[in-house]
């Protein structure tokens, strides 16, 4: 029997090491730059979605406990670091239509149906880790688009007419 003290371990670790690591990797972003940054974090969920899904079938506490913080340090680094990105890669005209519009369809495509993916892989193949591979996969994808991100941010959220204000009008002279 697991008690529930014990139980409650694995899911706050997990919260706090994530609150932790969010604004770290935020600002590993601002000095380093974001393509770095998600670089690293791109790798680790490639090489380290299927092993830590395993890990985390092994039936221990413990086991359990080190997967899912390995899973918080990936996705904590990816969430400190993609708001600014998201930010930067659009001017600020069609900044906020083009964030609500472009998060909010990926992320109901993708997020949406990351259940239903994850489980049909995992009846297809009976194979409970196999779910890390829709992780892994995306995160692949990340990957190769990594292209489109500025190297630093400074440069690309700057507005390209100074003779605006911060609501986009103009300024009055």
């Amino acid at each position: 029997m697991i008690l529930p003290s014990t139980a409650i371990l694995p899911p706050y670790s997990r919260l706090l090491l994530g609150t932790l690591l969010t604004p770290l990797a935020g600002a590993a972003s601002d000095r380093f730059g974001p393509r770095k940054i998600l670089t690293v974090a791109g790798s680790a969920a490639v090489v380290g979605a299927v092993p830590l899904l395993l890990l985390a079938g092994t039936g221990t506490i413990a086991a359990a406990t080190v997967a899912r913080l390995g899973l918080a340090a990936i996705m904590a680094t990816f969430l400190g670091t993609l708001p600014a990105v998201f930010v930067s890669l659009h001017g600020p005209a069609v900044r906020c239509s083009s964030l609500a519009i472009g998060y909010n369809l990926a992320l109901a495509v993708f997020g949406g149906t990351a259940p239903l993916v994850a489980t049909t892989l995992v009846s297809l193949t009976g194979w409970q880790p196999s779910a890390g591979l829709y992780f892994a996969l995306a995160a692949a994808i990340g990957l190769a688009l990594l292209g489109f991100v500025p190297g630093t941010l400074s440069e690309s959220a700057a507005d390209p007419d100074p003779s605006r204000g911060p609501d986009n009008s103009a300024k009055a002279q």
